[in-house]
């Protein structure tokens, strides 16, 4: 499978045939999919380019009140509540209204103020008025 070339270094471990990738959060190799491949590597962009605490930082847990798993979500530092929500897409998942609805029905129940879908060649990222219920697109990763 050809991926996107790496911009962080990951740990890669061959367990029974599969090639598996260390999660630095979850402290545990993991199946490396297309997937999992971007979002590890969005991690490793949070803690090391956007200097967001290894604490700060939760993974593939479900959405309080649903079914639904979340990516990676991101705490606030003062109130620790969700600040914001990242969905991993595959490098080869085109970003559409689908991938952003998808994150937008997590936010229903986690009410957070940032929400950014990546397949890692495309980053969208909105901010919410939780009040309002309103969107607007932002041009550039937000501040933590």
């Amino acid at each position: 499978m050809n991926y996107p070339q790496p911009e962080f270094p990951l740990r890669f471990l061959e367990i029974d045939g599969q090639l598996k990738v260390y999660d630095v959060i979850r402290k545990d190799f993991f199946v490396l999919t297309p997937e999992e491949w971007v979002r590890q590597h969005v991690v490793h962009l949070l803690m090391q380019d956007k200097k967001v605490a290894k604490g700060r930082i939760a993974i593939e847990r479900q959405v309080k009140g649903s079914t639904k798993r979340f990516d990676v979500l991101i705490h606030n530092t003062t109130t620790g509540k969700p600040e914001m929500i990242i969905e991993c897409k595959s490098f080869k998942t085109k970003l559409n209204q689908s991938t952003l609805n998808q994150v937008g029905r997590y936010n229903m129940n986690l009410q957070v103020p940032y929400l950014v879908i990546t397949n890692w060649n495309q980053w969208l990222a909105a901010e919410i008025d939780t009040t309002t219920k309103e969107f607007n697109l932002l041009t550039q990763f937000p501040d933590l």
